[in-house]
């Protein structure tokens, strides 16, 4: 039905007219057609242009989110961590945790100071008198450690007597058995722990000058040279 309306219409077109006249009429139509598909065409150009821009305009600010943005973010969230752990690290200052104390976890917390007090004076050299003054806001065992030598965590009153436990901790002989470190966060004994990894596995001449040193900034301990005596 469709054909035949249009063939009526194209009859009705060019009934009467000599060829010349109805090739005219034809290309008259077709340009007008021409026309018509070539401002389609030019508006759907304009449109995949505009997105395009959008879409550039899309992958750029992408780019700053990736390259500016997220990385500020990530720097402020790391910022706040470690402003976190240092927090952490200062409620942690009066505590030091103690390897190599003989006895069990489930000890009661007296048995444990007693066996804390004579470790001072026998294996760290500090005067009885001055052990005996010294005053514990807490002493106690933890699960970490060798069976029968659970570590030990102490909180001082006193971070003098902090300190003071820290020098003589220096003295032990090596292969003693015995170490005395600051309490850390699982974050910073992470990092203390791949730090002595390293140090372990230097040549063993390098290895006589470098120690592990405590700092009051993050990351709070550091592989650091031993200072060398000046000869003269």
């Amino acid at each position: 039905m469709a054909d035949k309306t249009e063939f009526e219409k194209l009859k009705a077109l060019y009934q009467g007219k000599d060829m010349s006249e109805c090739f005219a009429t034809l290309h008259l139509t077709h340009t007008k057609e021409l026309e018509i598909v070539k401002k389609e065409l030019s508006t759907v150009k304009e449109k995949v242009a505009v997105l395009d821009s959008f879409a550039e305009n899309i992958n750029a600010e992408w780019e700053t989110l990736q390259n500016e943005t997220l990385v500020k973010i990530r720097e402020t969230v790391k910022e706040e961590e470690h402003k976190r752990i240092q927090l952490e690290m200062w409620g942690r200052k009066w505590n030091l945790v103690i390897r190599g104390i003989e006895g069990e976890l489930t000890e009661k917390p007296r048995d444990t100071e007693k066996a804390l007090r004579s470790f001072m004076v026998q294996k760290l050299g500090i005067q009885e008198q001055q052990v005996k003054t010294m005053i514990f806001a807490a002493v106690h065992r933890l699960p970490g450690g060798i069976a029968q030598k659970r570590n030990v965590i102490v909180r001082f009153i006193s971070l003098m007597d902090r300190e003071d436990i820290m020098y003589a901790a220096t003295k032990l002989p090596r292969g003693s058995g015995y170490s005395i470190v600051p309490d850390m966060p699982p974050a910073i004994s992470e990092i203390r722990g791949k730090l002595l990894q390293q140090r372990k596995a230097l040549p063993e001449e390098e290895k006589k000058n470098v120690k592990l040193v405590y700092i009051r900034e993050y990351p709070f301990v550091v592989l650091k040279a031993r200072q060398r005596a000046n000869v003269k």
